[in-house]
């Protein structure tokens, strides 16, 4: 059985997404910087717009997907908390700015993760192997 590229590059492109989507919508619903962290996205980084776009409406209907994507985007995003409040106009600059450690590095793998996997996937499906047929057989 041979490799399926394409199926591996959608699977990853596809769990890189669902946590994107799952935290950006879930931080942009955040009590205290959320409304700053939305409109600096919608403003300033069209990846993370999108990414709160589509993880909207889930994150909406199911409370636990709220309280998930809560937790993992307060466990990466924390420490940027103060500053986004301190200055919401630049809050997009602030969350992707330092180095926050090892889970925002990881946020930020998975942030930049899915587009890439998303040419990657495309591409690999694009390029795939397909059986060729030289000889044709004759229906009498």
């Amino acid at each position: 059985m041979r490799m399926r590229w394409y199926a591996v590059f959608g699977i990853f492109f596809l769990l890189c997404l669902g946590i994107d989507a799952l935290s950006f919508a879930a931080l942009a619903r955040e009590p205290g910087v959320g409304r700053a962290i939305a409109l600096s996205a919608e403003t300033e980084a069209p990846i993370a717009h999108t990414y709160i776009s589509l993880g909207t409406l889930p994150v909406a209907w199911a409370p636990a997907l709220q309280s998930v994507g809560q937790a993992l985007a307060d466990a990466a995003f924390s420490d940027s908390y103060a500053a986004i409040n301190a200055r919401p106009e630049a809050a997009m600059d602030l969350l992707f700015s330092e180095s926050r450690g090892p889970l925002c590095a990881l946020f930020m793998l998975f942030y930049w993760g899915a587009p890439l996997l998303l040419v990657l996937t495309l591409a690999a499906w694009l390029l795939r192997s397909r059986h060729t047929h030289l000889i044709k057989s004759v229906r009498r």
